[in-house]
């Protein structure tokens, strides 16, 4: 072994920040790219919007006329950016910042205010602003669950040792309002409760509002709603109690046997099952709602031709600031010109790169939807076999760039707003040549599914035979896929209850 230099020629691909910046462009959505841009409005002094009032820069013979006021104004934006003018340098600053020759009178204006402010007794005039929401309304949050139960509990009459149990069984539930077993165990770690005194605060919590909350499973839920609703019908209690899984499992035919009760007995406690709210914290888990912006309108001229529109309503127009283009001129400091130069070609290729991004999207656009010409008329049953690699080839780019331009990106349609990757789906043999998209067999599944007859619900193997009569050979366990990616049940679970 030993050391020695030698001289290798060879090529390496680098990304640099600003090839970084453009690939993280091309796929953010418009929310997204909006975000982005006020972030590098502020980070970047060189850049700015074009509704703006431009910096004016005063031309040569102005700046002859009040060198004072031009030099200061020219030193303190500089200032402010940490840089000097090579003119400024061993010159001597001003002391402070001229103060007006007018001050404001405060109490003056006090008494002003105090002339017009409105009394008690005294109505304010009304205004087009009186429309508005309430500021209480505007600013006000909404109660969370566990808000809702320690509020309950205040109002009960708890023990202290009950009321510190009651609130460790509330501060271990989980989203859905449920108490499971690593939140039991929690509840008896924290306080060293007995079991006996456990088994009499839960019954108590399980009774506040909502009522079924804090249950260990979903037969306690339902049972506690039952005997709170219903405290006098034993049949109910007993079902939930003993029959709950026939029941879920939609094999109620010989309950009515079973229990030794009449058929419209079983009838009505299944309909009040049904009633029940097996998730009772579900109206508790308040989201706050994800808009979705298109990115991008599509739709026919009218020559028939497909038309792109992009969106660029919330994007906000962009330019380099004349006033440092202007500095940038002038002679400065090494350190000064550079700062100033690397904010200008920042700015530049941030400008560059959200043009970039949008003509890339248009032109993938185009070529989707070119593809997909019939689904504007006919929707999802005419969708056509596409692949990343066939849009990549249409508009001569990568399919990684075809990756990223659909990602989040979404278009209206006369069909409604889609994501453009759900353009995108597996080929599919057909027996008259022309391949089918997965997704198109998807909705003929849904289509045969919705309208099947409720008493005598298809099979998997009979939408086979049936996809096959017109033409589509697909696998048994590909329907079962598309079954369940669809959230339909099996046939047997789809048997309604008589």
């Amino acid at each position: 072994m030993q050391l020695k230099q030698e001289i290798k020629l060879q090529q390496t691909l680098q990304m640099t920040p600003e090839l970084q910046q453009a690939i993280k462009l091309l796929q953010l959505s418009t929310l997204e790219l909006v975000q982005e841009v006020s972030v590098q409005l502020q980070e970047n002094p060189a850049l700015e919007l074009e509704d703006e009032q431009e910096e004016t820069v005063a031309p040569a013979a102005q700046a002859a006329e009040e060198p004072a006021t031009n030099l200061y104004s020219a030193s303190d934006d500089l200032r402010q950016a940490g840089m000097t003018t090579g003119e400024e340098t061993g010159a001597r600053e001003p002391e402070s910042v001229p103060a007006s020759s007018e001050e404001i009178d405060f109490d003056r204006l006090l008494e002003k205010y105090s002339e017009f402010r409105p009394t008690d007794e005294e109505p304010r005039n009304r205004s087009d602003d009186d429309d508005m929401p309430s500021i209480e309304s505007r600013t006000g949050s909404s109660e969370t669950l566990t808000e809702h139960l320690l509020w309950q509990l205040q109002m009960g009459e708890f023990s202290l040792d009950e009321e510190l149990v009651a609130r460790e069984i509330i501060g271990n539930l989980e989203d859905d309002g449920y108490l499971r077993d690593e939140g039991i165990q929690a509840v008896m770690d924290r306080t060293g409760v007995s079991p006996q005194l456990f088994e009499t605060v839960l019954p108590r919590v399980q009774r506040l509002d909502p009522v079924g909350v804090a249950a260990r499973d979903l037969r306690e839920c339902l049972l506690v709603q039952a005997q709170t609703a219903f405290p006098l019908d034993s049949l109910l209690h007993l079902v939930i109690t003993t029959c709950l899984d026939e029941i879920v499992g939609r094999a109620a035919s010989g309950l009515a046997q079973k229990l030794g009760v009449p058929a419209r007995e079983v009838k009505r406690v299944v309909e009040l099952i049904g009633n029940l709210d097996p998730k009772p914290a579900k109206s508790w888990n308040h989201h706050e709602p994800e808009y979705i912006v298109p990115d991008m309108e599509v739709f026919r001229d009218s020559d028939g031709k497909i038309v792109v529109d992009l969106n660029e309503s919330g994007l906000p127009k962009l330019r380099i600031s004349g006033f440092y283009r202007s500095i940038n001129t002038r002679k400065l400091e090494r350190q000064d010109r550079d700062y100033i130069r690397d904010k200008i070609r920042s700015a530049e290729w941030l400008v560059r790169s959200i043009y970039q991004r949008q003509s890339t999207m248009k032109k993938v656009a185009e070529a989707i939807f070119n593809a997909q010409s019939d689904f504007l008329e006919l929707g999802e049953a005419a969708l056509r076999p596409l692949k990343l690699h066939d849009v990549a080839q249409a508009v001569d780019m990568h399919e990684s760039t075809i990756s990223r331009v659909t990602t989040n990106k979404y278009a209206q349609t006369p069909r409604g707003i889609f994501e453009l990757k759900y353009f995108f789906g597996s080929r599919i043999k057909s027996s008259d040549g022309e391949d089918k998209a997965g997704t198109a067999i998807k909705s003929r599944i849904k289509a045969l599914v919705q309208g099947e007859d409720r008493a005598n619900p298809l099979s998997d193997q009979t939408i086979v035979e049936v996809l096959a009569q017109e033409g589509i050979s697909i696998a048994r366990r590909t329907v079962a896929k598309y079954r369940q990616q669809l959230g339909f049940p099996s046939s047997s679970d789809r048997i309604k209850v008589l």
